[in-house]
């Protein structure tokens, strides 16, 4: 199977409109039946009988996208059997109409085993008829003279002798072959009749078997060129809409998947932003800290405090208690009391030895929060006291506290 047609196999439509054309004393009318396949199954979706107009054959068929399968039943096509099977077509339309120009009509053959049903129509009259047809942008896409879409239905019938369509009286043998055809009367009843499980009247028949004949790919009996080229436009009309929905789910796939990857990086990039921010500030406190270490060393050079003492320990017990979500970026223990700036050079800086003072930055106020009453169940804090708490963005805060200590005795 060449590449082309295993894409028109799998572009084959699953459902098919059958419609019957004839012509009553007055007008023409239409009978349409539309069959679907579904796991193998074939199913009726709708039927309608004797619609009088082409618009009422549209608003019928629902869904102007569905390939028909034509059989025309209009005056002026002429029907024989033609006993033997080695006939041309010169000869065969010499049969049916002797003295008849070859470019002047269709003829159609339908090969049995005691002849040929040779049909005849004008070209003309064909032509017409898919006029109107593209004139409502309806896709016939096969076309067949006469009730011969009754044939392959024989044997799924429950009765199979003197079958009564709008158009014809049908004979069939006991092997299902037609074996004689004759216009139907005005007077001419149809009747019941079961094909497999659907029940359906006898006149409906032609659609029927047209649309059945449509979904299993039934070959071509009468090559019209037309018919042939709107065939061929209907399959890149399936490609091209096959195409665009799977364009559309394309571009769908990537929107959804653009947005995910948008948002992934999109919340990468906030805590990156929350992370350079935390560094500037700690480098912006580098200079002053580097001073104040110098200072705070000779003090301690200078007094007692580089001695044994608690500082460690609760720098240790803080550092502990630390919760995730939660960074400190100073901790002052026995702070500056007063500003630095106002001791003078040859002045002793005093500290205040009873508190410590903690500044950091949290993700949200709830975890500041509960990590400030874990502060002040420490055994040796006298009481925590809350000095500044600011939201620096949507997922970052700075906050200031300090801790009293428990005084000792």
């Amino acid at each position: 199977m060449t590449l082309l047609n295993n894409i028109k196999s799998r572009l084959r439509p699953k459902r098919y409109a059958g419609v019957e054309m004839g012509q009553g004393a007055t007008s023409y009318y239409y009978h349409l039946v539309v069959l679907e396949e579904e796991k193998g199954e074939i199913k009726t979706l709708r039927t309608k009988r004797e619609l009088g107009s082409m618009e009422a054959l549209v608003e019928a068929l629902e869904d102007k996208g569905l390939p028909i399968f034509l059989s025309l039943n209009i005056r002026g096509i002429l029907h024989k059997l033609v006993p033997g099977t080695n006939h041309g077509e010169a000869e065969l339309l010499a049969t049916v109409l002797p003295n008849a120009e070859e470019q002047e009509f269709w003829l159609q053959r339908q090969t049995g085993p005691d002849g040929v049903w040779a049909s005849l129509v004008r070209r003309d009259a064909v032509q017409t008829v898919l006029d109107e047809f593209a004139a409502q942008e309806l896709w016939v896409n096969q076309l067949l003279l006469g009730p011969f879409a009754v044939t392959p239905l024989w044997s799924f019938l429950d009765r199979k002798e003197a079958l009564s369509t709008s158009a014809y009286q049908l004979d069939f043998d006991a092997n299902g072959h037609l074996q004689s055809l004759r216009r139907s009367t005005a007077d001419a009843e149809w009747t019941s009749v079961r094909v497999e499980e659907e029940t359906l009247p006898s006149d409906l028949l032609p659609a029927f078997g047209s649309a059945f004949m449509g979904l299993v790919d039934a070959p071509d009996t009468l090559a019209v060129p037309r018919v042939a080229a709107r065939q061929e436009e209907f399959f890149q009309w399936r490609i091209f809409q096959t195409g665009g929905w799977a364009l559309l789910l394309g571009l769908l796939v990537i929107l959804v998947l653009n947005t995910f990857f948008y948002y992934q990086y999109k919340d990468r990039n906030q805590d990156l932003s929350s992370q350079v921010f935390l560094a500037d500030t700690q480098l912006e406190r580098l200079d002053s800290l580097r001073a104040q270490v110098g200072r705070q060393e000779d003090f301690m050079q200078q007094t007692s405090l580089n001695q044994n003492s608690r500082t460690s320990y609760y720098a240790d017990r803080i550092a502990a208690t630390l919760p995730t979500g939660l960074q400190l970026s100073e901790l002052e223990i026995f702070p500056i009391l007063g500003r630095e700036r106002d001791y003078r050079e040859d002045q002793l800086i005093r500290y205040q030895k009873d508190r410590i003072r903690i500044r950091g930055l949290c993700k949200n106020s709830l975890t500041y929060n509960e990590w400030l009453t874990t502060l002040e169940s420490l055994d040796w804090v006298d009481r925590a006291e809350h000095l500044e708490y600011q939201d620096l963005s949507s997922r970052l805060s700075r906050f200031e506290l300090q801790l009293f200590i428990v005084p000792s005795e």
